[in-house]
């Protein structure tokens, strides 16, 4: 009976994605209109950290009086804003917010070498040491949950507690990932 179930559940998933496709064209009025790109974004600020180079970031000064400082780490390919701009406002209400645009990836740094993601936390290092924040909590999106990691396992001293959302601690398990992270590599 479970099979039968499961038989008829995609039997009117098909049928409903296969309805979806032959919908007919909506209305000109009703095409896809431009997004207008946030314009309350926390202020942006470049810092020179030595030994690793400028780095950009956001910083949303807290507004709960509470001396905790949010780390925001982005994923693989997206800048931090991207992945980040509808939570700057909600997370500042709970402690200050830096959110940096890791090497490599929209502002952050830039290297004619290749580089590793622990190359990558010990940026983030250098610039909490310069900003002189304490402990951070450490919100890793994807490829920043790896790098909350190192950033705790290299700096243990800058990481007070770690959050990581849709990550891993490894994206190529299998010789089909590695090779298909190789592919990404170089279409980025």
């Amino acid at each position: 009976m479970l099979r039968l179930t499961s038989l008829a559940s995609a039997a009117a998933a098909a049928a409903a994605v296969y309805a979806v496709g032959r919908r007919p064209p909506r209305a000109r009025e009703t095409a896809a209109r431009p997004v207008n790109a946030p314009t309350d974004l926390p202020p942006a600020r470049t810092l020179a950290v030595p030994g690793r180079g400028e780095m950009f970031f956001r910083d949303a000064p807290g507004r709960s009086g509470e001396d905790v400082t949010i780390l925001l780490l982005h994923g693989w390919i997206y800048p931090a804003d991207v992945n980040w701009f509808t939570c700057y406002e909600a997370l500042a209400d709970i402690g200050r917010v830096l959110a940096p645009d890791h090497r490599g990836h929209g502002r952050g740094l830039r290297s004619p070498q290749p580089f590793r993601l622990a190359d990558a936390a010990d940026d983030l290092a250098g610039m909490l040491r310069e900003l002189g924040t304490g402990p951070v909590v450490a919100v890793g999106y994807s490829m920043g949950g790896p790098l909350a990691q190192l950033l705790w396992r290299r700096h243990p001293d800058l990481v007070g507690a770690i959050v990581l959302c849709a990550t891993s601690d490894t994206f190529a398990l299998t010789p089909r990932d590695r090779w298909v992270w190789r592919g990404m590599g170089a279409f980025q």
